[in-house]
């Protein structure tokens, strides 16, 4: 019997599509507005996109619009142009980024948090590739 497939595991916001990737919600945007997906004014999924199954309408609380993206139909459309981040690859950039915000916040005299999502900036990253992702993020500094 087929397990059945959770939502998030088909359905995605541009930033957690972007991030397998390498890439920015605003990039993965452009393609989908360059695909003919999203619309560049209202910045809304197209009818195509909905029509053909790329996007789905999930309005926020309040009545935003809202679009999630078929992770399976649209990866295809991002990787004719980029290539897949690599497991390692994938977490440098995760641990980069969460340091970069520890930096923001301590910049702004918010050292304890800061100090604090500094220290947890590996918590996450799988045991097999830590030291891995650790070295390549130290040899970057």
């Amino acid at each position: 019997m087929e397990k059945k497939k959770k939502f998030n595991q088909i359905w995605s916001n541009q930033t957690n599509l972007g991030k397998k990737f390498g890439l920015s919600a605003i990039a993965i945007g452009k393609l989908l507005i360059e695909e003919g997906l999203k619309d560049q004014k209202t910045r809304s999924a197209t009818k195509k996109a909905i029509d053909e199954g790329y996007a789905k309408d999930t309005p926020l609380k309040d009545g935003t619009p809202y679009f999630m993206w078929n992770i399976e139909k649209v990866r295809p459309l991002i990787a004719k142009d980029h290539k897949k981040l690599s497991k390692v690859e994938f977490w440098v950039s995760e641990v980069k980024e969460t340091v970069r915000e520890a930096e923001k916040l301590d910049r702004e005299g918010l050292d304890k948090v800061a100090y604090m999502i500094y220290d947890s900036a590996y918590d996450n990253v799988p045991k097999d590739i830590k030291e891995e992702v650790r070295s390549i993020i130290e040899k970057d500094e």
